[in-house]
């Protein structure tokens, strides 16, 4: 099924959420890692983290597109209306922080020292949105770091969710996400 249905998730919008989720997830341990390592060691990881952070604006965006012009599942019947709209926050704010993350990145990328060559999917070169040295570094540096933790919390609890879903109310919210679910034998 490649449209989204009342009941499911078609599979490019699974495809969205899986490649983004484990994107982003890489991409935070990785930040997390190249902190402790030593400046002369920084380089290529710190141009590898900003490709793959480039390339998931593209991916991102193409999801968010998915997401924004095809039907969403519709939760359960028994589901109280302050889930049903709590769910609808969780995925805008999804959405933004994922966003905010990226192109503070980006923005950040241009501030250091000699800028960085910023290459989506590694061959299309994204321009420096500033100047290497600008006075903003430190300010896109603590933005990017609070937009990522305040991500990587909001999916804990999305996370959260879908586990309640699956295991507390025994519901269908997560097969929906993970694809059919398995027929009993």
């Amino acid at each position: 099924m490649i449209r989204n249905s009342s009941e499911s998730w078609g599979w490019p919008a699974r495809a969205f959420h899986w490649i983004v989720a484990a994107t982003v997830l890489g991409l935070f341990v990785q930040g997390e890692w190249m902190e402790d390592l030593a400046r002369s060691d920084r380089t290529y990881q710190i141009w590898l983290h900003c490709a793959v952070g480039a390339s998931l604006i593209a991916i991102a965006g193409a999801g968010f597109l998915w997401w924004l012009f095809n039907d969403v599942p519709k939760p359960p019947s028994d589901t109280p209306a302050w889930q049903e709209t709590a769910a609808r926050l969780v995925h805008w704010l999804l959405y933004a922080l994922i966003f905010v993350a990226l192109i503070s990145g980006w923005l950040l990328t241009g501030t250091m020292r000699g800028g960085i060559d910023v290459q989506m999917f590694g061959v299309v070169t994204l321009p420096a949105l500033l100047a290497p040295g600008s006075g903003f570094h430190e300010v896109l540096e603590e933005a990017h770091e609070l937009s990522v933790n305040a991500l990587i919390a909001l999916v804990a609890m999305h996370v959260m969710a879908a586990l309640y879903h699956h295991f507390v109310l025994r519901d269908a919210v997560l097969w929906r996400m993970l694809g059919p679910k398995p027929k009993k034998s």
